[in-house]
């Protein structure tokens, strides 16, 4: 009879014994399974991940954004550059992204200025957006600054059916009494000039409510190239001194140029009259005047 509860110890014993086997072998793949956690929270919150190339970063439902970036690129890279941007938008589609308007610069002061303006799906605008600089590092260039605008139009939206609502109530009840019988002509001009001016009141704020809700729907997004000065050296210390060189030379040829144009005329003006002046002619003509012989050179 004893020997049934030493059976029964030892099966006790055996079972917990199991059990911390098994979470002893649990254990590590647990704690890997944090490690790995932490170190993607860590990644996640690594401040190196944020700057200018992750503005934009934002999830805020009924909020209007408008994305502005400036590029500084070498001469000719911008064009390659801008035109990659394009076919970027139009493979999207349409409905997704649309380009409306787009510049292009060459001036005279070995400069180049771009621009080029779009609207997109406001999902997709971020990844844009990252795409977009990264392009522009790939051919050397780098982003000079960046700006993300919002405007609440969620609040906008609801303060402006607000409106259209108080509009709404207000002409019925100018309605209302303009049908009432007995009313003064004076007094009906009047309801129905008041009436006219609420119609065009609520097509204003119908307008409003429109470019609101198109301005949740689409992100517009603004892109301004612009060329690293001088001959294509990148923007180094070499490259600003010959670019200054080259303004300050340029600057004194066309001081001296606008110089000569203007004096040159009466230069040529005084050398005329001192050689007509010299001449034999002149001489005669003078003494003729004053009665006082000629005076000639003597022939050689």
């Amino acid at each position: 009879m004893r020997s049934i509860p030493i059976v029964t110890v030892l099966l006790v014993t055996t079972l917990a014994v199991s059990a911390c086997s098994r979470q002893e072998a649990e254990t590590p793949d647990a704690a890997t399974a944090s490690s790995a956690s932490s170190t993607a929270a860590h990644r996640d919150a690594d401040p190196a991940r944020s700057g200018p190339d992750t503005i934009g970063r934002h999830n805020a439902p009924g909020v209007a954004f408008d994305y502005a970036y400036h590029f500084a690129l070498p001469r000719n890279a911008i064009g390659p550059v801008q035109e990659k941007h394009v076919r970027a938008c139009e493979q999207l589609g349409l409905s997704r992204c649309r380009v409306t308007g787009m510049k292009y610069d060459a001036g005279d002061n070995d400069r180049i200025d771009a621009s080029l303006s779009l609207r997109l799906a406001p999902d997709i605008a971020r990844m844009f957006a990252r795409d977009a600089v990264s392009a522009v590092k790939k051919s050397k260039g780098k982003l000079v600054n960046a700006a993300v605008t919002g405007e609440d139009a969620a609040a906008k939206l609801a303060e402006t059916n607000a409106r259209i609502e108080q509009i709404a109530a207000h002409r019925k009840v100018l309605e209302a009494q303009l049908g009432r019988p007995g009313l003064l002509r004076q007094e009906r001009e009047e309801l129905r000039r008041e009436l006219s001016g609420l119609g065009e009141k609520t097509v204003t704020e119908r307008l409003s409510q429109s470019q609101t809700v198109q301005s949740v729907a689409t992100t517009p997004m603004t892109f301004a190239y612009a060329s690293t000065e001088g001959f294509g050296l990148g923007g180094s210390p070499l490259n600003e001194a010959a670019h200054a060189s080259w303004r300050g030379t340029s600057a004194i040829v066309w001081m001296v140029t606008v110089g000569l144009g203007v004096a040159l005329p009466w230069l040529v003006l005084v050398l005329a009259v001192v050689l007509g002046w010299r001449l034999a002619a002149a001489r005669r003509l003078r003494a003729w005047l004053t009665g006082r012989p000629a005076k000639l050179d003597a022939p050689d």
